[in-house]
């Protein structure tokens, strides 16, 4: 869902994220990429509105917006979405869009006034987010459906029919935006699904039921999910085995994969910002003829924040790093595993991000056809700044088995460093696939193993010997395919420290919890029902865990689509469904999730993972395979401002805002503020979940938003410009649907009856 909803009536927004040229394409890209300046509108000579921002432009006239977008970086091609408001119907009821004068508000808002209807654009950081409001019911009856007239050089297939659905808009064969998939919720956060459809020839509907317009409690919002889908191999070649990290520190994501060649194979990547836009677009890591299963963690073990690729080669296993700043690879290709003589070492496992980056892997012996053993070994770079100064720790054998196999280890991606003395460790936990070969016909289950590893002589430790996880390790049904994500609010402290491991089993998805040593709690169910689920990705946010997974819904066989659940760290599931990708009849596979590294900062107190997926282009059996990647928070959230200020004793009307970020779970900066109140006054803010309009007696044009009884009640006293302002942090387990309204009212002895005033409102809605 998108956050910063700053409308208090009836809203449709959608996010254009990219680089944006000015005249000369080539001189402006430079600029942005180097400056990423303010965000800023100003009226020009004719009358239009210019705006920009670090990665995009935009031009309002009287009639339309222009959005312009990078479409990718190779050869500067310029991405151009218009959009033009033609009115919205109710049944028979027309209000068309008859433009009566626009305006840019303090650089960061542009709106046009339609009659009753207002279209609004929020310039943000990350791109433009459209609006159109309504104060009151529509009149009418039905459903309410907006019209929008799209133009510019990007494309979208038509919809067979108005659904619940996402619109794809590509430039050539890329994806450039997505819209859709929409929610409309009232007031007090009754929510319903809206229809999105586009005919094909350039215009989209959104259909909001006429049931929840009649009834809903004004304001009304429409948030569809939007934002960049991101496909980072094109469509025009055999790619697959995606991965995908994160660097919280300077807020880039690497896209790692295999690509297939008639002739060979090649490891690839592409790197980007938090915002979606790209840094690099192709990296190529190696070419050879025996690539596969890359994977990739985040370290900052060398002077500059890098990234670390491994992948499989021939019969070892290979790495290469990647700076995180720029995609350039600093130093060459080298072998990490030293397989024996007819051995084979494949599907490689990697975790960082601080002192040891450690890797996995299965090993086959030799004359052996199945993986018999979990290897791993440590990497350090003891000389900062030196990329080719690679120390090898031993490599230690984390299981070995005389029958059946052991194969799929996965690292939870961040080590957490230890101090025992004057001894430094970093501690770490793998999941693996067992397979036996009794009883008959043979079972899988999952494995999981700690341990502890450092440089030096005894430098490896198991601290929890292999064993079964609870619950995956049912005789008879095949538990396959674990993930595993760790997180920790202390870096230093592991016993702050908490793992998830989520597998498939039999069609549902199952977790498991885990702390530095053992399991905790019951298995629990991620997604179970009766459709197919599986293949579960976990990403660890900062304060709760993202699992996507795929899901067959029969007899689609073919049709395979991509959900996400968030889950908190004790394990409860506020929410097992959120759709990340259902582009129709498509097949969909090998989901991966990026993990926030744990660290010493408190910056980026964000839950958002990248996921990345494999997508076939094509009928099934038939087409290519193209990798896709999407940004998910578990949470997001709207805030919107409603009401009105009344005035103090020399005119002031206090305005209410926010500051720190937006309410996301886990943000510990978050904080409510006063301004243009009355100077070095008593301000007290109301919080609660009533969301009301009553008027105040004894406090002319004053009126209480926020109903009783309240959740907080917080004091303030406001400084000689009449600000002031309250710490509010978000706790993880914020509920989803959970409105919440926050009023000021500042002490006036004498200027009314009631003795205060009160600000507008401010309402804060969490969803999923």
């Amino acid at each position: 869902m998108q956050p910063r909803l700053p409308v208090p009536l009836l809203t449709a927004a959608l996010l254009f994220s990219a680089s944006v040229p000015g005249q000369d394409p080539a001189t402006r890209f430079a600029a942005l990429h180097a400056g990423r300046g303010p965000v800023g509108a100003a009226r020009q000579d004719d009358g239009s509105i210019h705006a920009e921002g670090p990665t995009w432009q935009a031009r309002f006239d009287a009639a339309s917006a222009r959005i312009e977008a990078e479409a990718g970086d190779a050869h500067l091609q310029i991405a151009a979405l218009e959009l033009r408001y033609l009115g919205a119907r109710r049944g028979a009821n027309w209000l068309p869009a008859v433009s009566e004068g626009d305006r840019d508000l303090g650089g960061r808002e542009v709106w046009k006034a339609h009659g009753d209807t207002i279209e609004r654009y929020l310039l943000r950081d990350d791109g433009v987010e459209q609006t159109f409001e309504f104060a009151s019911q529509p009149p009418g009856n039905g459903d309410l459906v907006l019209e929008i007239a799209v133009g510019g050089n990007v494309w979208a297939p038509p919809s067979e029919q108005a659904a619940h659905q996402p619109l794809e808009f590509r430039f050539g064969d890329q994806r450039a935006i997505r819209y859709g998939e929409a929610f409309a919720f009232d007031r007090r956060g009754a929510r319903v699904d809206v229809a999105t459809r586009y005919d094909g020839q350039g215009r989209i509907e959104l259909v909001v039921p006429g049931d929840f317009v009649a009834g809903a409690t004004y304001p009304l919002t429409i948030d569809p999910i939007v934002g960049a889908l991101l496909q980072p191999g094109g469509a025009s070649f055999n790619d697959g085995e995606p991965d995908v990290a994160h660097d919280v520190e300077t807020d880039r994501y690497l896209v790692v994969w295999r690509r297939t060649f008639a002739s060979n194979k090649g490891i690839r990547g592409a790197l980007y910002r938090g915002d979606g836009t790209v840094v690099q677009s192709l990296i190529s890591l190696a070419t050879d003829v025996g690539l596969f299963a890359p994977a990739v963690a985040f370290t900052r073990s060398l002077t500059e924040n890098a990234f670390l690729v491994v992948w499989q080669q021939g019969n070892g296993i290979s790495g290469r790093l990647v700076d995180a700043a720029t995609g350039a690879m600093p130093a060459a290709a080298f072998a990490i595993s030293s397989p024996g003589a007819g051995e084979t070492d494949r599907r490689p496992s990697v975790s960082g991000p601080d002192g040891a980056m450690m890797v996995a892997w299965d090993r086959t012996l030799s004359g052996g056809s199945e993986p018999r053993e979990i290897v791993l070994r440590d990497l350090y770079w003891l000389v900062p700044g030196n990329p080719n100064a690679i120390t090898y720790g031993n490599e230690q054998v984390l299981q070995g088995v005389t029958s059946g196999n052991v194969s799929r280890v996965r690292l939870a991606r961040s080590n957490v460093r230890e101090q025992t003395g004057f001894e430094t460790w970093y501690v770490n936990r793998a999941v693996w696939q067992r397979f036996w070969t009794s009883p008959a016909p043979g079972d899988h289950d999952i494995e999981t193993a700690s341990f502890r590893m450092k440089s030096g002589p005894l430098a490896f430790a198991i601290e929890q010997a292999p064993s079964l996880v609870p619950g995956a390790s049912n005789i008879g049904p095949d538990e396959i395919l674990p993930d595993i994500g760790s997180m920790a609010s202390v870096y230093d402290d592991p016993t702050d420290l908490g793992y998830l491991i989520a597998w498939e089993d039999e069609g549902d998805v199952l977790a498991q919890r885990y702390d530095r040593d053992d399991w905790v709690g019951a298995t629990f169910p991620i997604r179970a029902t009766s459709a197919f689920e599986g293949a579960p990705a976990v990403g660890a946010g900062a304060c709760e865990f993202t699992v996507a997974y795929l899901q067959i819904v029969p007899p689609a066989e073919f049709d395979v689509d991509v959900y996400a659940a968030r889950v908190l760290p004790d394990g409860t599931v506020p929410q097992d469904h959120s759709l990340v990708d259902n582009p129709g009849t498509e097949f969909q596979t090998q989901a991966r999730a990026s993990s926030r590294p744990i660290q010493t900062s408190s910056s980026d107190r964000r839950n958002v993972s990248l996921l990345a997926w494999m997508g076939q282009t094509g009928t099934a059996g038939t087409g290519l395979n193209d990798i896709r990647a999407r940004f998910f928070e578990p949470v997001g959230t709207t805030s919107s401002f409603f009401g009105t200020a009344c005035p103090g004793p020399l005119g002031e009307l206090p305005a209410i805002g926010f500051a720190g970020g937006e309410p996301v779970p886990g943000n510990d900066d978050y904080a409510i503020t006063l301004t243009n109140a009355p100077a070095n006054s008593l301000a007290v803010l109301l919080i609660g979940g009533g969301l009301v309009s009553v008027p105040i007696p004894g406090a002319p044009g004053c009126s209480l938003y926020t109903d009783l009884p309240l959740i907080f009640v917080l004091g303030a006293i406001t400084d000689g410009a009449g600000a002031a302002q309250v710490a509010l942090p978000i706790p993880c387990s914020m509920p989803v649907d959970a409105p919440v309204a926050m009023q000021w009212g500042i002490s006036t002895p004498g200027w009314n009856a009631f003795g205060w005033i009160t600000s507008n409102d401010l309402d804060v809605n969490w969803i999923d």
